[in-house]
């Protein structure tokens, strides 16, 4: 190192060990220390907040990047369900939405006359499984209403079909039937209309006759032992995919029907099977 060079670093080291380069009071310089470890800490809690919030916004562009209107293609989002129970009995009294037992309901409706009106009138309908349909709508006979509902025996559409008056007042009837055969025999019963109180009832001169056909019928024909006849659609409902169903008042009493026929969309005849 030749004396220039010397003289250089001289200078320097004098220039770092000038007194008046920094403050005379110790205290000072502690200050000065503490305020920039303050300032470093805030620096760094600010960046660390940037980075955070950076990160959550990243998160939440990458969990609803699919709008909710686009669901994932594996299927569709699940509607939140509302089931209402009977702490007593354990039975449902309500579901919203309704429970659809697609697996029982036919692929498609059966042919007209075709009826697929749920009955949901509570706590009647927990009575019914999977789902209980209208054959008749609720009307009136002598001011006392009925209506006639379908269902199964089972819990698929491919067991005996069942009828059932609801509400049981004028009349009281139900029935299971089994399977028609292809070449859609008739299964009926008949029931008089009652008035009145258990056991003081007064039978009137109106009976229900109900019962159930193969899907192939449109329409049946009730005949009285007087020859007088009577024709009700055969309607098929989603309780069944191989019955259809029908109900009818006719002016007589029970043991007035002597005879239940069915026929095709051509109006041609079936072979019939007598009921009771």
């Amino acid at each position: 190192m030749n004396q220039d060079q010397l003289e250089r670093l001289r200078d320097d080291l004098l220039d770092l060990a000038d007194p008046s380069t920094g403050p005379s009071d110790p205290a000072a310089l502690v200050n000065d220390r503490v305020r920039q470890l303050r300032r470093r800490r805030t620096e760094g809690s600010l960046a660390g907040v940037a980075v955070v919030t950076a990160g959550v916004i990243l998160a939440s562009q990458t969990l609803t990047g699919t709008p909710q209107s686009e669901p994932p293609a594996a299927g569709f989002p699940t509607p939140a369900r509302t089931i209402v129970m009977d702490p007593k009995t354990g039975k449902i009294l309500s579901e919203n939405p309704p429970r659809q037992e697609q697996a029982n309901l036919p692929r498609f409706p059966l042919p007209q006359p075709w009826l697929n009106q749920m009955y949901t009138k509570l706590p009647g309908a927990n009575a019914f499984r999977p789902h209980g349909y209208y054959v008749q709508t609720e009307t009136k006979l002598n001011g006392r209403p009925w209506g006639m509902v379908s269902y199964q025996a089972g819990m698929t559409t491919s067991e005996a079909g069942c009828l059932e008056v609801i509400p049981q007042a004028v009349f009281d009837a139900a029935a299971c039937f089994d399977r028609p055969e292809p070449h859609a025999r008739v299964d009926w019963r008949a029931q008089t209309a009652t008035s009145g109180t258990k056991p003081e009832l007064t039978e009137l001169n109106n009976s229900l006759v109900y019962g159930v056909t193969h899907y192939g019928a449109r329409s049946v024909k009730i005949t009285l032992a007087n020859g007088t006849t009577y024709q009700a659609p055969a309607t098929g409902t989603p309780a069944s995919r191989s019955q259809r169903f029908f109900a009818l008042v006719v002016p007589a009493k029970a043991p007035a029907v002597k005879k239940v026929e069915a026929f095709d969309a051509q109006g041609r005849l079936a072979p019939e099977l007598l009921g009771d």
